[in-house]
């Protein structure tokens, strides 16, 4: 397994048994090749590769070029049949199309004729080569994929990872041996190819300026050597039969968010910029610019109230919190539903007390879309929280404060309301009747009715709070549902492009500019095959000489819920040697003439800054980097004091259009910065 800017061990964010499928695949003897600027657990266990933060896609880039023009290894039959390597591409970059079907065209190269990639009469594919259809001149994505690439040689790479191109080559070729290209694998009697090899990415990789596009790249490389939905390869983070193909075959996610485009509104009528960013995900700092100037987001009217709940500003996005400050300040009245006094709550005129964990009635449903490892049994199932102990003082469950709000507002009942909208959960005999009023239980124990049947409700989970039904190995994986052609996933990204394109198209009717990009910025990023492009970090004055990097630890994965506020895990971060310290490496300290424990000032190039912190010198990060493990720092006076512990990492970073993902707007979380002595 290549990790890049990932942890799979105990790291990873989401609350999943990681560290277990890590360790367990370890002493199966699978091997680790983790290219991260900082040496993590795993790292450990396995090879650590250092690179140049925010390099991550040349890379993968040169990693492309090797298995292509070097090894000349990859795998054929997946790259006809399991992506749109085959479709033939026209002089515009677009698909070639059937005149009467519409669905795009391949060459057979038998026949030696198009066809639509559909055609049960395919001999087989053509990757290479030019063909004239209907007197325009094509050529296969693949084909254009392959030359793109050919300038993306491992020297020019090493030049910018730091990654010797040596090591890129022995590291390609060890990942294409290992994927066992041309193998199968059967389960529950079912034949899969088996690919034994991933690139594996995460937050590291994708919170860059380039970092769509890099985490692009890595599926592009997977895909190469048929790592892609089967065993042994990335199963992506919706396992199961969601990635059903479109109409032109290729691969389709079911999940909107970063998966699914925002829709164009113009005048815009919600508050986060979506409609300047259409792969824009959790974009509450967009929300921030547009309350402060929402003349220049062509915003018609100045938002007058907000309610918050489940979401805190100054950690989802604080940098420049003093901009989030102001822009609180300019809304009159604000509301809070929240079960601690923080940053986000300190501005609300009225607070609505949410009870706490021990006091509510919860349902969490695992369906096929998350079935985590094939190293123990997959389930389906649910998860069903209720009160340990009444709710205490004034605090209620936040969904049913919401409902009440709802009833108040008058969109509760009626066509359209939220009962409405909450039958679509409910089976037809546990339906709400749309003029009634329910309460959390009720609605809850109406849900696990339509689910498991008329026995199955709230009560009978009150002695054993879960139900689980096993998931059979082979339905864990796409291919089952969708084998040999039946879809495709995109090395050649039509899909991108065009909705780059609309958007271009979209702004031009609206007769507006893109408030933050230029109309060559879009179309550099919105390109079906990936271009490298120095970011706004490699633009920073000399004496900038360092990238910062910050990590997630054990202690502290999920900071939005109070974790560092919990003094037993503050506890334990006490005797991590590295937890709250800056670590650069023994070559950065030499230079610099810094030793362990002096205490220096961090600046950042977006003009941020934090310290004193105290400086602890490991090989454990690159030459180049200033690391920190897990921000955190808060600074609500509502909460524990020892919240004030840690480094305030995202203090240096900045929220600035240039400085973002255009694809998906990420914060840059790499920006250069220089040290000096407090």
């Amino acid at each position: 397994c290549i990790t890049i800017g990932n942890t799979l061990g105990p790291n990873f964010a989401p609350a999943e048994p990681s560290s277990l499928d890590i360790v367990d695949a370890v002493e199966r003897g699978m091997r680790t090749i983790v290219v991260d600027p900082r040496c993590s657990v795993e790292a450990s266990k396995g090879e650590w590769v250092p690179i140049r933060p925010g390099t991550e896609l040349a890379f993968l880039l040169a990693m492309a070029n090797v298995i292509l023009y070097e090894l000349n290894t990859y795998d054929d039959w997946f790259l006809k049949n399991r992506s749109n390597g085959p479709y033939l591409i026209d002089p515009d970059g677009n698909y070639m199309r059937h005149a009467a079907s519409n669905k795009p065209l391949v060459w057979d190269s038998v026949e030696n004729k198009a066809k639509p990639f559909d055609d049960p009469t395919i001999k087989d594919y053509a990757l290479e080569g030019g063909f004239t259809v209907k007197g325009v001149q094509t050529q296969p994505a693949f084909s254009i994929l392959k030359a793109h690439l050919k300038p993306y040689t491992p020297e020019w790479a090493q030049d910018i990872t730091t990654i010797p191109g040596k090591n890129i080559r022995r590291i390609t070729r060890e990942y294409v041996e290992a994927a066992r290209i041309g193998s199968t694998i059967e389960i529950d009697g079912f034949t899969f190819p088996y690919r034994p090899a991933a690139i594996s990415i995460g937050r590291g990789l994708t919170g860059h300026y380039l970092g769509h596009l890099a985490y692009w790249m890595a599926m592009v490389v997977n895909t190469l050597v048929g790592a892609m939905d089967v065993p042994g390869g990335d199963n992506g983070t919706e396992p199961g039969p969601v990635m059903k193909p479109d109409a032109d075959g290729v691969v389709t996610p079911a999940s909107k968010g970063v998966n699914a485009p925002n829709p164009f509104q113009f005048p815009p009528n919600r508050i986060d910029a979506a409609e300047f960013c259409y792969y824009g995900f959790s974009q509450g700092f967009r929300m921030v610019d547009v309350i402060l100037d929402p003349e220049k987001y062509h915003l018609e009217y100045k938002p007058e109230v907000m309610l918050t709940f489940g979401t805190n500003l100054y950690t989802k996005a604080a940098a420049e919190s003093e901009r989030i400050s102001e822009a609180l300040r300019r809304i009159p009245f604000i509301a809070s539903i929240s079960y601690h006094l923080d940053e986000h709550t300190a501005f609300a005129d009225i607070v609505l007390p949410e009870s706490s964990v021990l006091e509510r009635t919860l349902m969490a449903t695992i369906t096929e879309r998350k079935c985590w490892s094939l190293a123990r049994p997959n389930f389906t199932g649910s998860l069903v929280q209720q009160p340990v102990v009444p709710a205490m003082y004034q605090s209620r469950q936040a969904d049913a404060i919401l409902l009440d709000l709802a009833e108040r507002a008058g969109i509760l009942k009626g066509k359209g309301g939220l009962n409405h909208v909450l039958n679509r959960e409910l089976g037809e005999d546990y339906r709400l009747a749309l003029d009634g009023k329910y309460t959390v239980d009720e609605i809850v124990d109406r849900m696990l009715k339509s689910r498991y049947g008329p026995n199955k409700g709230l009560a009978a989970f009150k002695d054993v709070g879960f139900i689980a039904r096993k998931i059979p190995p082979a339905k864990v994986f796409n291919y089952y549902y969708f084998p040999d052609n039946k879809t495709r996933h995109p090395i050649y990204n039509a899909a991108l492009k065009k909705v780059g394109e609309d958007l271009l198209a979209n702004l031009k009717e609206a007769g507006v500019t893109h408030p933050g990009w230029s109309e060559e910025e879009i179309r550099f990023h919105y390109q079906p095959v990936p271009t490298w492009r120095r970011g706004p970090a490699f633009a920073a004055p000399a004496d900038f000489d360092l990238y910062s990097v910050v990590w997630k630890t054990a202690p502290f994965l999920f900071d939005i819920s109070n974790t560092n506020g919990n003094p037993y895990l503050q506890e334990v971060s006490a005797n991590d040697p590295y937890f709250g310290q800056l670590l650069i490496n023994p070559k950065t300290a030499a230079k610099k003439g810094l030793k362990d424990g002096d205490r220096v000032w961090v600046e950042s190039q977006f003009g941020g800054k934090i310290g004193p912190v105290p400086v602890r010198i490991t090989e454990l990060v690159h030459p180049e980097v200033a690391g920190v493990a897990s921000g955190l720092a808060r600074r609500a006076f509502g909460m524990n004091p020892i919240i004030g512990n840690g480094i305030p990492y995202n203090r240096l970073l900045s929220t600035r259009w240039e400085t973002v993902d255009i694809i998906t707007a990420a914060i840059e979380s790499s920006p250069r910065v220089k040290l000096y002595k407090a």
